[in-house]
């Protein structure tokens, strides 16, 4: 009997078991969310399998609210055909949903996709409003079912605004000459879109527009460019055309480019400001993806550094980078046959684009601070080489390239000293410049120490912002007689920031000032004079009252009718 009752027990349990189990696929089929956990995963054996071949992005830098198209390459490696329009991405917790999803499905495949055949799925997202770093998990699904091999996470880091709205304010990147940058060539077919609406022109004329994230495809092949675009838009050219931002849009996204950091294989570089070109050289045979922008917009994506260096390392490298750039720009380029003034590679500088400058908010700050500046010497505009670092000292132009630099010589680079050298070994050492800020040297300093004699010309700048304190205009006022010699520093709201004696305190014949660039680093100095009674004595100041060694008398000394002080760009 109690073997009997037993029996039953077991059959009664098998039961329950097929039961629950089938009940299992059916909720699977249907609402997946419902299923535990434990009963999910005896449902898992399916014909479906998928393999991810490759991604445009594993990690991101976004703006708060910026949108982005991204893609997944998928392998069928199962048995089952993938059906149009059943297959696609779900992620069900997302904060980066956009309009153009259908409820939880990024996107779906828009053709059958056989047993070994791939696909590329295309998707746009949205970064929420709150900086801070996200973890977004996709998954492969037919209808409700998940395909195994299909998921991925998405590591993406959401930026301030704050930087982006400040260089935006100041039109940081309308300043400058045009310089052309020479992305990569290609004899593939080459996908771009944008974070807001743009435009293709040829020979100077409007051709089509776009709305935001809309994909436009372009492949030179026999002669012609092909253009395709949403809605079946299709257009064979003879010119070559090119991809401009319209008002509201930060870049041009080239979506199929990989221009993956070395340190960092989940990113990729292909977001660019101004304007995109693609251009077929017949001279090489080659299919060029040029980028053309104005100069400061390029040193905004310029990647010689990293944010975490000091701030006036930064300051004297965003100058250096600019000064080369204007100097490659006044030869005409350093790629005259190719359509282009300098290429992405540490050969001319290296240029990462729009990414860059979200990762490095501080070096965007450096080229902000600095906007317009540039190395001179004998007034005009010369070539500043620089490199990673040195064996103890730099090497003069002479000994490297031969012909004669005056302001390109060798010197002491004592915070190199027992390292091997890294580079050419001309013009600044990047380590040794470092540790020069490091141990308190401004910009100026660093880039007069290593390009002999030369000046640092301010020859355009951005408009003056509230949030910017280092372009923040001051005023300089001083009593003419019969007082002690007071300077008083004010703001351009009329704030007293500053007030020093330019003279001992007993002088009381007053003092006569003007402001003027004499070191040569792009900032006014202080040049005061004595009042009457004083002699004809002057004297230079920092705008804190400093004295900065720079003293003479302008007449003889037992001259005592004091002097008028006035300043010019000589």
């Amino acid at each position: 009997m109690t073997k009997i009752r037993d029996k039953k027990l077991i059959l009664l349990g098998l039961a329950i078991i097929v039961i629950v189990l089938g009940l299992s696929f059916y909720l699977y089929g249907d609402k997946l969310s419902w299923l535990p956990a434990q009963i999910a995963k005896l449902t898992s054996i399916s014909p479906f399998r998928a393999k991810i071949l490759n991604q445009s992005h594993k990690s991101l830098y976004f703006k708060e609210n910026e949108e982005l198209t991204v893609w997944v390459e998928f392998k069928n490696t199962g048995k089952k055909t993938w059906k149009k329009g059943q297959v696609g991405l779900i992620n069900t917790k997302s904060k980066f949903k956009t309009p153009y999803w259908n409820r939880n499905w990024a996107a779906k495949i828009n053709k059958d996709i056989k047993p070994g055949r791939k696909i590329k799925l295309f998707f746009t997202i949205r970064a929420p409003k709150k900086p801070g770093s996200y973890k977004e998990k996709f998954d492969l699904y037919t209808k409700s079912q998940k395909i195994k091999g299909g998921g991925f996470v998405l590591s993406i880091k959401v930026v301030s605004h704050e930087m982006e709205r400040l260089i935006e304010k100041s039109g940081l990147t309308s300043k400058g000459d045009i310089i052309r940058i020479g992305l990569y060539n290609t004899n593939q077919e080459i996908k771009l879109s944008s974070d807001g609406p743009f435009k293709i022109k040829v020979k100077n004329k409007s051709l089509a527009s776009f709305n935001k994230n809309e994909i436009v495809s372009v492949r030179f092949k026999k002669g012609k460019y092909y253009l395709k675009g949403p809605k079946g838009w299709k257009k064979a050219l003879s010119s070559y055309p090119k991809f401009i931002p319209k008002r509201g849009a930060s870049y041009i996204q080239i979506v199929n480019f990989k221009a993956r950091p070395s340190w960092n294989r989940a990113l990729n570089d292909n977001r660019f400001r101004g304007v995109i070109e693609i251009r077929y050289n017949p001279k090489t045979k080659k299919t060029w993806v040029i980028n053309q922008l104005p100069l400061e917009a390029y040193l905004l994506g310029v990647a010689e550094t990293t944010s975490r260096s000091h701030p006036e390392f930064q300051k004297a490298l965003a100058i250096i980078a600019r000064t080369y750039a204007q100097y490659v720009l006044s030869l005409g380029g350093k790629h005259k046959n190719e359509f282009f003034h300098l290429n992405t590679t540490a050969s001319d500088q290296v240029y990462k684009g729009y990414n860059f400058e979200l990762r490095n908010p501080n070096f965007a700050q450096a080229v902000l601070s600095t906007c317009g500046k540039m190395v001179t010497y004998k007034g005009k505009v010369v070539v500043t080489p620089y490199f990673s670092r040195s064996d103890g000292r730099t090497r003069s132009h002479h000994e490297v390239w031969k012909g004669k630099r005056p302001w390109l010589v060798s010197r002491p680079d004592p915070a190199c000293k027992g390292m091997t050298l890294l580079g050419h070994g001309v013009g600044l050492s990047g380590y040794g410049a470092r540790k020069m800020a490091e141990a308190g040297k401004k910009y100026h300093q660093i880039l007069k120490y290593y390009y002999k004699g030369i000046r640092i010309k301010n020859f355009y700048s951005s408009k003056i912002t509230k949030s910017s304190k280092t372009l923040t205009s001051w005023i300089g006022v001083g009593p003419r007689s019969n007082v002690e010699p007071r300077v008083n520093i004010f703001d351009s709201k009329g704030k007293k920031l500053k007030s020093f004696l330019a003279y001992h305190k007993n002088f009381k014949g007053g003092v006569s000032m003007a402001l003027g660039d004499v070191d040569g680093d792009g900032e006014p100095e202080i040049i005061v004079g004595a009042g009457k009674g004083g002699g004809p004595h002057l004297r230079v100041l920092e705008k804190n009252g400093k004295y900065t060694g720079w003293d003479v008398f302008a007449f003889d000394r037992n001259f005592r009718k004091g002097i008028n002080v006035a300043t010019g760009d000589v």
